[in-house]
């Protein structure tokens, strides 16, 4: 062969090894972000793991949290599922039995990272005696509150409303005494505002041994009326959207908001607020004492490959450390994961310029796991949840009325599903 055509093919050779290589060497990534910010953070993230690991690039894809989960599930089809999925925690029985959905245990050293998270979180991504989902991005609720609005109230602006009759009364006195809206607490756009308020007012969700949804008890039915009182008797919530809420806090037209701990990264460096905030947790609707449970996702992986699974896991162990998963939060608004988050300097510092997101760490102890969806019908189930507080909000009958009919709806479905 002569020199030329040698070298020709030796160039060919190499440039396909090379393509090879990097389709090998490749982490693929599917995450949902819902702000510039989570999306920044988890760009300097993969650039730090790829600087640890030159060998392993990331090909991260930004989905919409709705769809991603049939998008895994059509990848899969495909025969090219991607190797890691970031999944909102009630969907990991359908990833576990739709999307294959790989324990912690097929890889040895798999599970030795999990040790490092608080133990509540920890447990969040059990299923069927295995591990198959690791803590991320979770929020929980938070009470916000205009101090500024409190105080015109003649109300104390350093004594938050500590159970939900406090609220009401505190909201009535704004609205009253001031001409602005006087709370927003939740709205019929997510399944988990649905379960915060049941689990705060000490219902019990699902109950695994009947395999029956049990929250048409008298503690959530209590706690769905209490809300729907403050909207439709009260009068007090105004006819707003969440995002909208959002906004009409942040410009000092809404004395209390009820909502995510992600709002915490919006309100806080160069986005604060012209008024005196204050943050709190949560306001009881029971007697028991506070628990509410986790919002957001977890990360689980889908490579059916054990080379793509060993670079999967490397990733997750890699997110998981105590700086990162600290980053990730800090940045964000999503809670600590970490087991002793304060052990990080950065976090010393950032409670320093940031003292308000210390709520964020005491109120780690109130968290509870969001209860399941069991079954090949999750999607069903959690439509009728939303649609519980839509008609809620509609006032299409008492909260006793309407929850007592969806619970008979979800364990209707229940008994269809293969669980």
């Amino acid at each position: 062969m002569k020199s030329w055509l040698k070298a020709a093919a030796t160039t060919v050779l190499l440039s396909l090894s090379t393509v090879i290589a990097s389709a090998q060497d490749e982490v693929v990534l599917y995450y949902y972000s819902i702000s510039p910010a989570q999306t920044a953070a988890m760009d300097t993230l993969i650039g730090k793991f790829e600087a640890e690991n030159p060998d392993i690039t990331v090909r991260a894809a930004v989905k919409n949290y709705r769809t991603l989960n049939a998008e895994i599930k059509t990848a899969l089809v495909a025969n090219q599922p991607p190797d890691i999925g970031m999944i909102v925690t009630q969907s990991i029985a359908d990833m576990v039995e739709n999307a294959k959905a790989v324990p912690f245990d097929a890889q040895p050293s798999s599970t030795q990272f999990m040790d490092g998270f608080f133990p509540t979180l920890r447990v969040l991504g059990d299923y069927k005696g295995k591990t198959y989902l690791m803590p991320f991005a979770h929020g929980l609720a938070l009470l916000y509150y205009n101090k500024d609005l409190m105080t015109e109230a003649r109300l104390d602006p350093n004594a938050p409303p500590r159970n939900w009759n406090e609220l009401t009364e505190a909201a009535r006195a704004i609205q009253d005494k001031t001409g602005k809206y006087g709370m927003f607490a939740f709205h019929s756009d997510s399944d988990w505002n649905a379960q915060t308020l049941l689990i705060a007012g000490g219902a019990k969700i699902y109950d695994e041994a009947t395999k029956r949804f049990v929250f048409d008890s008298p503690e959530g039915i209590q706690a769905m009326q209490a809300w729907q009182d403050g909207i439709v008797k009260h009068k007090l919530q105004p006819a707003l959207t969440s995002g909208q809420s959002n906004a009409a806090f942040a410009n000092g037209e809404l004395g209390f908001l009820v909502t995510t701990s992600g709002m915490l990264g919006s309100l806080s460096d160069d986005n604060k607020p012209s008024f005196d905030l204050g943050v709190t947790t949560m306001p009881t609707l029971g007697s028991d004492p506070l628990r509410v449970p986790n919002s957001g996702s977890g990360l689980m992986v889908f490579a059916q490959d054990p080379e793509r699974q060993q670079r999967a896991f490397k990733f997750l162990e890699f997110m998981s450390r105590t700086e990162n998963s600290n980053f990730w939060s800090m940045s964000t608004g999503y809670m600590p994961t970490a087991l002793d988050p304060m052990a990080d300097p950065a976090m010393q510092e950032h409670l320093k310029v940031s003292p308000l997101y210390g709520v964020l760490i005491k109120a780690m102890p109130t968290i509870v796991p969001k209860a399941p969806y069991p079954g090949d019908r999750s999607a069903d189930l959690q439509n009728l949840i939303t649609t519980l507080l839509a008609d809620i909000i509609a006032n299409k009958g008492t909260a006793a009325e309407l929850v007592t009919g969806t619970v008979k709806q979800m364990n209707d479905i229940l008994a269809q599903s293969n669980i």
